[in-house]
């Protein structure tokens, strides 16, 4: 499983990627070593983790704000519609 991810991976397509890079002295040690998907070790390249998995949860937030905005202007339409409704019953 990818360590950052999440998403199940196979001898064939596990990346081992240093969670403190070398430009930061990181050391190529079991401590400093996690298996991760393509995806993510190309992502993250050279950058320490904590900075990857800050701008992870950054993009994680405005998704999350963007679908509860997207919920909420459903819920406007369902309200308006429902008041419409009430109206032509009266």
């Amino acid at each position: 499983m990818c360590a950052y991810c999440g998403t199940e991976i196979t001898i064939e397509s596990c990346n081992i990627d240093h969670v403190t890079p070398w430009r930061s002295h990181g050391r190529t040690n079991i401590p400093n070593l996690v298996a991760v998907c393509t995806d993510c070790n190309k992502a993250k390249g050279n950058i320490l983790e904590v900075e990857w998995l800050a701008g992870l949860e950054r993009v994680y937030d405005e998704r999350i704000e963007a679908r509860w905005q997207h919920a909420k202007e459903q819920w406007a339409v369902v309200e308006e519609a429902e008041a419409i409704v009430d109206w032509l019953w009266q």
